[in-house]
């Protein structure tokens, strides 16, 4: 059995992956949801090493700026940070957004993280 996690399950993208994942009733594929605090690096560490590939959908483009970056940047950080750590794959989800503000920047640092750690040996794709 292989098991998919996937961070922001309760999210619109998330939710309806998990969806889809129930609907072809696998018997080879297990989804793992993680809808805890995506700060806290021990949980996403403990979380990650349970699964075979993650699907990184969490994140804020509604807050106070300051929340947006921190959740956005520190979060994206520690899934990747554990997906190289454990030798995980991962899927991240990118964005097209163009709007200037604090979302966008969130999403342009957490994409050339993304591609500093494939640099490195992370199996990892971003989709946009």
């Amino acid at each position: 059995m292989k098991y998919v996690g996937i961070t922001g399950a309760s999210g619109f993208i998330g939710s309806n992956l998990v969806f889809f994942f129930k609907q072809i009733n696998s018997k080879i594929i297990k989804v793992l949801e993680f809808d805890d605090n995506i700060l806290q690096k021990n949980k996403v560490e403990n979380f990650i090493s349970k699964c075979n590939l993650i699907v990184h959908l969490c994140g804020k483009n509604r807050a106070v700026e300051k929340k947006i970056l921190e959740t956005n940047i520190v979060g994206t950080f520690n899934v990747i940070d554990a997906c190289y750590l454990y030798k995980k794959g991962l899927i991240c989800a990118g964005s097209k957004y163009t709007k200037h503000d604090a979302y966008l920047v969130s999403k342009n640092v957490s994409e050339m993280l993304l591609d500093e750690y494939c640099r490195l040996g992370l199996q990892g794709l971003l989709i946009k």
